[in-house]
């Protein structure tokens, strides 16, 4: 857990190498990446002190908070606009798709906080589900990043394993794909952000046109093509 952030800045200090540009420019296009060595930092910090609950339920305590809000704003008509939330309806601070990556790391916190006291805590547990499940309807069907979608689907894979072993995970994952057919039908918002991801593609590959779709897999090709055309 703490060298995975190392890893990450390491891996966008050797992408400088790939940059048509000045040294200067190169070092201050990784200032984005540093705030990343501080993860292993805070993780030992908390690991040695004890007090790592207090951090996470502090965390848990302001994201239930933000997620009353949330609902609050879409499900009370009567609420003045500027209330209503900033850009997006039930996103009452920052954006949706950092207020999604939120929900999504508390989602899958308390599931696998759940799973560790369903055995000698068994209604615990399922009040933990039940929280978890209302951040996850959150994402479905008040605000998501596409992105996020994506996470959580490799988040999913790698909890299931972790918890219930590669037979297991199977199960889940059944289990998982009928929730998931069931919150796509019963969700438009949800069928219209995957939608228009789809349509966003196919209008790129016909005409080049810029799509917010467009764009990611234009950046992803170039970057590929740079690395390949990258003198050894």
């Amino acid at each position: 857990a703490g060298g995975l952030p190392v890893l990450l800045w390491a891996f966008g200090a050797i992408g400088m190498l790939w940059a048509d540009v000045s040294w200067s420019d190169r070092i201050a296009g990784l200032s984005g990446f540093h705030k990343l060595l501080f993860v292993p930092l805070l993780l030992a910090q908390f690991r040695r002190s004890g007090q790592a609950k207090w951090a996470i339920l502090g965390f848990l305590a302001s994201s239930i908070v933000l997620l009353v809000v949330s609902w609050a704003l879409v499900l009370t008509p009567g609420i003045p606009w500027q209330w209503r939330g900033h850009k997006s309806l039930g996103v009452p601070v920052k954006d949706y798709i950092m207020q999604s990556v939120i929900f999504a790391i508390c989602a899958f916190g308390l599931l696998g906080q759940a799973a560790e006291l369903w055995r000698t805590r068994a209604r615990l547990s399922l009040v933990l589900v039940l929280v978890a499940a209302v951040f996850v309807a959150n994402i479905a069907y008040v605000a998501t990043a596409r992105t996020t979608l994506v996470v959580m689907a490799v988040m999913f894979v790698l909890f299931a394993v972790r918890q219930f072993g590669w037979k297991g995970a199977f199960g889940a994952a059944l289990v998982a794909a009928v929730l998931t057919g069931a919150v796509w039908v019963s969700s438009p918002y949800l069928r219209q952000r995957v939608s228009a991801a789809v349509e966003e593609l196919q209008i790129y590959g016909a005409g080049d046109v810029n799509t917010p779709t467009g764009l990611r897999i234009e950046y992803w090709k170039k970057s590929l093509a740079f690395i390949a055309e990258a003198p050894l």
